[in-house]
């Protein structure tokens, strides 16, 4: 019984430790801000419906080319707002925010 025990909470163990580290992994992805819709960027620490639906909006009129693009034609998002998230995983064509 005891060794019965033992077997299931081992079991648990490698569950829960399986479970932590698939959120590390989906918490280190990149999101692409031409691809991201309104969920996935009020996903990011700083975001807010506010700023993503502004993001969505200058989006709609073109794509994205750069992060110096988003910072001219997206209000609210400035140099500050830009390393945040990036250092939180959005890219500009595929590219973090380069210091």
């Amino acid at each position: 019984m005891r060794a019965l025990l033992h077997d299931l909470t081992a079991s648990r163990w490698r569950i829960a430790s399986g479970l932590c580290a698939m959120c590390l992994c989906v918490s280190s992805y990149a999101l692409e801000i031409n691809q991201a819709n309104a969920a996935e960027l009020d996903s990011l620490r700083g975001m807010g419906p506010a700023l993503s639906t502004k993001v969505l909006q200058a989006r709609e009129q073109r794509p994205f080319e750069s992060w110096r693009d988003v910072m001219k034609r997206v209000s609210g998002f400035g140099p500050a707002k830009a390393q945040q998230f990036s250092d939180q995983g959005l890219t500009v064509n595929g590219q973090p925010l380069k210091p």
